[in-house]
């Protein structure tokens, strides 16, 4: 019931116009621009591909039930956040890999604004023969409430193609801190000091700033919550002393631990992922992991089969060693969620987030 309850307010919370959205941002920036395409909608079709020009196990191209060839030209991937962030590398080495097994030119063109809102509205707005995609994940932007409006509905104005990078959730201290060194013995001291431990979070609508929240409220304790503009900030400011502890990304913490600059005391997964780490659920509280999965997306215009063959690219790259390889060395977890999964992980995520936002007056 709570997902309905948070797709139906994503569906009738909408904006009245992109412009309303991206007010308070900056203007569309482009790093790349996308040959011309017709920008007429075509009808998605209910009937699968076939394959054409098979050379073995896989084409490079398909024939769509109305006879024509795709892809037959060029795709553009919006990356929706400034150039060289993590949105940006991640979709940009997908796009590497991934022309192997198409026959399509790949480029990406960066539309900023909105926390991510304005690049994806674009997209939407442009033809459904299959000619774009956009990153997408399942962030609490994307979810409507009473006091905020999203101006698409995230899952049924989409086809999903997938994730196929995963952040997860880490919360560290610094190896000096004395009031608490253990996960335990920090949710002990937070009991006994309400309020009393600032947590340094990139945003305060964002993953690091609703995740902790959302552990603060399943422990029953009560932390001082700070935004900065940005990861950089919330590290500047742990680093520096004026915050207790960071809620951080894996790649953000990656490095403040390669030059013991932290020490990590949990992460919100349900497995572990450094071997003397434990997970919140082996703390006891029961909390999804909400790790940051990003991925991509069509409209839901586009022809079904169109979407399916990006997904099973996406799948072969996420495969290629050599695209794990030069991941891990970006700092980037790969870890492949197919069209499904990807939905099934929105159904999980998005009805947390409408909650917490509505008990903040989000």
């Amino acid at each position: 019931m709570k997902k309905r309850i948070a797709l139906l307010a994503a569906a009738t919370l909408v904006m009245s116009s992109l412009s309303g959205c991206a007010s308070n941002s900056t203007a569309p920036e482009t790093t790349a621009t996308a040959t011309t395409q017709a920008e007429k909608e075509t009808t998605a079709s209910d009937t699968q591909a076939t394959s054409t020009g098979d050379t073995g196990e896989w084409s490079k191209t398909i024939t769509l039930a109305d006879g024509k060839t795709y892809p037959s030209g060029t795709v553009t991937i919006i990356a929706p956040f400034s150039a060289g962030g993590g949105v940006d590398l991640g979709d940009r080495l997908f796009a590497k890999y991934a022309q192997k097994w198409t026959d399509a030119t790949l480029i990406v063109e960066n539309i900023t604004g909105g926390s991510g809102l304005v690049g994806i509205q674009t997209g939407l707005g442009r033809a459904t023969d299959g000619s774009v995609m956009w990153h997408i994940d399942p962030g609490a932007q994307y979810v409507s409430t009473t006091n905020s409006s999203c101006p698409f509905d995230v899952v049924n104005d989409m086809g999903h193609i997938g994730f196929f990078v995963a952040d997860d959730r880490v919360w560290a201290v610094k190896p000096d801190e004395t009031r608490f060194t253990t996960a335990e013995e920090m949710f002990a001291y937070a009991k006994d000091h309400p309020g009393e431990i600032s947590i340094a979070a990139s945003g305060t609508g964002t993953i690091a700033a609703l995740a902790t929240q959302y552990i603060a409220n399943t422990a029953g304790v009560e932390f001082n919550i700070i935004g900065y503009n940005g990861s950089s900030e919330a590290k500047a400011a742990f680093l520096g002393g004026h915050c207790d502890v960071m809620s951080a990304g894996v790649s953000e913490a990656r490095t403040m631990l390669d030059e013991n600059q932290c020490k990590v005391l949990f992460t919100m997964t349900d497995e572990r992922i450094y071997d003397d780490v434990p997970t919140v659920k082996e703390l006891g509280y029961d909390c999804t992991s909400l790790s940051t999965y990003r991925g991509l997306a069509m409209s839901s215009k586009v022809d079904p089969a169109i979407v399916e063959y990006w997904d099973k690219i996406m799948e072969k790259v996420c495969e290629d060693p050599d695209f794990i390889a030069e991941a891990d060395n970006m700092g980037l977890v790969i870890r492949f969620q197919n069209t499904d999964e990807a939905l099934k992980t929105f159904s999980e995520y998005n009805p947390i987030w409408y909650d917490l936002k509505e008990s903040l007056g989000m």
